[in-house]
């Protein structure tokens, strides 16, 4: 299993950098996902850059409100202009086999 992949490796990285807050992790594949709105939902290596966004967006927007920030890696950020109304690139990756930009968004585009 990729460390990208691992509930358990990213429940230690919280843990170790002292995540000094209630978090919990959850399994996309298990289905059992929470339905409450979120402020902030990040996603460092995984959402868009190992798995296509497409397979998340309809939960997203179920539970994102237009305060709610996302936060992710992506070769496209061009693509994520176009859903949604604020896409700012906050660091780029250049140095690796796989270049990368970080984004923070917000407010999906109707």
């Amino acid at each position: 299993m990729e460390a990208y992949n691992s509930l358990k490796v990213l429940r230690n990285f919280l843990i170790k950098n002292q995540a000094n807050y209630n978090f919990k992790v959850y399994d996309f594949d298990l289905n059992n996902l929470p339905k409450m709105k979120f402020d902030l939902v990040i996603s460092l290596y995984s959402l868009d850059y190992h798995y296509d966004f497409e397979i998340y967006k309809s939960y997203l927007k179920k539970v994102c409100s237009d305060q709610t920030r996302l936060v992710f890696d992506t070769v496209r950020p061009d693509y994520f202009r176009k859903l949604f109304k604020k896409v700012e690139v906050i660091s780029e990756t250049k140095k690796r086999i796989h270049s990368s930009k970080r984004i923070i968004c917000s407010e999906f585009a109707t």
